[in-house]
């Protein structure tokens, strides 16, 4: 061990290691959860890995909250890992919302048939009108870009699913635009090449 500040750190990773698999599981677990309430308020990543070595079943869900945290500070590459981890951690709401994330951040990136992948997926794990009418709405954003305005209008066709107002477009619940209405509004926005409209699962 050696000094650093007020704190002390293993002067080989070889002693680390040989300590830590020293120790009981059910000690490991102990200690990355007290580690993991540490790095709450302090580091999301952080906060995230303590918990899945940790076991415990928020896992996915801080995985989650991380990979936002990341993408907000234009880090993809490392909300990408996060995501990618948290799918494989996760089941259903919390597997879908992953899931659209990566749809999300793909999209923003540009790797449009890797985003048209990542909802095609997220489609697949919905577990509600709600969750389907977001990844069909991720579908037709992507295939705007591509220019399959069929495909996209399709998307948007399948999309007109009774949502109880949770899906939001523009912050106002697709329910109270209306799907048809929506469905133009988008058609318009196709023949202007532009598209200023953004949607969001609050």
């Amino acid at each position: 061990m050696r000094p650093d500040g007020g704190d002390f750190l293993f002067a080989h990773a070889l002693i680390r290691d040989a300590i830590y698999d020293g120790l009981l599981k059910t000690r490991r677990r102990d200690l990355h959860r007290k580690a993991a309430r540490w790095f709450a308020t302090r580091d999301l990543v952080l906060h995230a890995e303590h918990l899945e070595r940790a076991e415990d079943p928020e896992t996915a869900r801080a995985h989650l909250a991380a990979a936002r945290a990341q993408a907000g500070e234009y880090r993809y590459e490392t909300a990408l890992r996060l995501v990618s981890r948290g799918i494989a951690l996760a089941a259903g709401a919390d597997r879908f919302a992953l899931q659209i994330l990566e749809g999300d951040f793909l999209h923003d990136l540009g790797s449009m048939k890797e985003a048209l992948s990542g909802y095609e997926r997220a489609l697949a794990v919905a577990v509600s009108d709600a969750d389907r009418c977001r990844a069909w709405i991720g579908l037709a954003a992507v295939k705007r870009v591509t220019d399959d305005v069929d495909g996209a209008f399709a998307d948007l066709d399948r999309a007109e699913l009774p949502t109880g107002g949770e899906v939001l477009v523009d912050g106002i619940p697709l329910s109270v635009i209306g799907p048809r209405a929506f469905r133009e509004q988008v058609g318009a926005v196709m023949q202007q090449d532009q598209c200023p409209l953004q949607w969001d699962v609050p």
